[in-house]
């Protein structure tokens, strides 16, 4: 909870102004390369950095000097001109009212010392205070040293109107985002979104799937530059991405038995990988049945990219009676046979003017029908 800070007429203060007769007043907040940047309204100078945070919320630091330091003077505790108060640009008790004062005051971290910068359409700046949502405001717009600093309803007028002078933007810092364990598309959108661009070059990180999470398979590994730092808009951010690879055993020709044992043996289901058994109909092939016909992806001696899911197909061999049309009986009796079905020859007491004697006059079951392993098959045949 913030510290209200004492009231004007209680205690010790030094209110923010335009200028001083004795000195110069300053704010500053702090960017991480300690570079100062200078704000002004109207002609009266201030100066702002970011503070090290990758927080959009500042909180505003002054400092006191009564003239600017000779060319190449710099004091080790002055990151301007002169000794730092290390005292917090503050509204005076947290107050959330027009007209309230602003201060220097120890700083505490509450948010009566926070403020949003906020970019207009024009190269000016708001300075928000977050405790009450009002904007730092010269009192009656007044262009007079020493003219006060206060808080006020965000109307836009140019007395709270602030820009950075010399050419530099503090609005074109960009806070890079956090894209660790997103998707690629995820990591680009939320990129592009503050101004920045993805790398076209991605690069991997290749973990096996028993050593770590599948599912940040084709995730953000790493970024560069990182999370939370600044950069220029338009920057393109190099991605890394998790390549999750796992072990897929070539189980073609194999008995499911078979085929589920290698499954098991490589930890395929520990590593969160399905694996879906089809089972298609082969017709008159026993040495094709509870055999694997096909696997998708195809196995490897090699690790290969983490897939979640096997397929293979299973056969299960159909017996189906061969039709006799246009077939000796000899190739009648291969084919028979070949689908593991037996046969018996019958000899009929009639002949066809139509067909040849002793050819095939029909069978039982006919052709076509679907029957179980190891069917007797008769064949019947016109007299000779």
């Amino acid at each position: 909870m913030a510290q209200p800070s004492p009231s004007m007429g209680a205690w010790p203060h030094s209110a923010v102004q335009q200028n001083k007769k004795e000195e110069t007043s300053r704010v500053i907040i702090w960017k991480r390369s300690e570079t100062l940047f200078t704000l002004s309204e109207g002609a009266r100078p201030w100066t702002l950095g970011v503070l090290p945070d990758s927080s959009p919320l500042f909180c505003v630091r002054l400092s006191f000097s009564s003239s600017p330091p000779r060319p190449g003077q710099r004091r080790r505790d002055d990151p301007g001109w002169g000794p730092v108060t290390a005292k917090c640009l503050d509204v005076v008790v947290a107050s959330k009212a027009d007209g309230a004062n602003v201060q220097q005051w120890s700083c505490h971290g509450g948010s009566n010392q926070k403020w949003e910068l906020v970019k207009t359409n024009q190269p000016y700046f708001f300075i928000k205070s977050v405790n009450s949502g009002k904007c730092l405001d010269v009192i009656v717009a007044s262009k007079t040293d020493g003219a006060n600093v206060q808080q006020w309803s965000c109307h836009g007028g140019p007395n709270q109107k602030w820009v950075f002078l010399d050419g530099v933007q503090l609005s074109n810092d960009v806070h890079v985002p956090n894209v660790a364990y997103k998707t690629l598309a995820q990591a680009q959108a939320a990129l592009t979104a503050v101004g920045l661009g993805a790398s076209s070059q991605i690069t991997y990180q290749q973990i096996f799937s028993n050593q770590g999470d599948t599912s940040r398979n084709g995730q953000v590994a790493a970024q560069n530059p990182a999370a939370g730092s600044t950069t220029a808009p338009g920057t393109v951010v190099a991605l890394k991405l998790f390549r999750v690879m796992v072990m897929l055993p070539n189980v073609m020709g194999q008995t499911l038995n078979q085929a589920d044992a290698a499954f098991a043996a490589a930890k395929v289901s520990e590593n969160g990988v399905k694996v879906t058994v089809i089972h298609p109909e082969v017709f008159n092939r026993p040495d094709l049945h509870d055999k694997v016909l096909t696997q998708t992806p195809a196995g490897s001696s090699n690790p290969i990219l983490y897939v979640n899911s096997i397929a293979i197909t299973v056969g299960r061999n159909v017996n189906r009676v061969p039709h006799y049309h246009s077939k000796t009986l000899a190739q009648l009796k291969a084919e028979i046979t070949s689908g593991g079905m037996s046969y018996t020859v019958h000899q009929l007491g009639f002949y066809s003017p139509y067909a040849l004697r002793g050819s095939v006059s029909s069978t039982s079951p006919k052709g076509g029908s679907i029957v179980a392993p190891g069917t007797v098959v008769k064949i019947y045949l016109y007299a000779k």
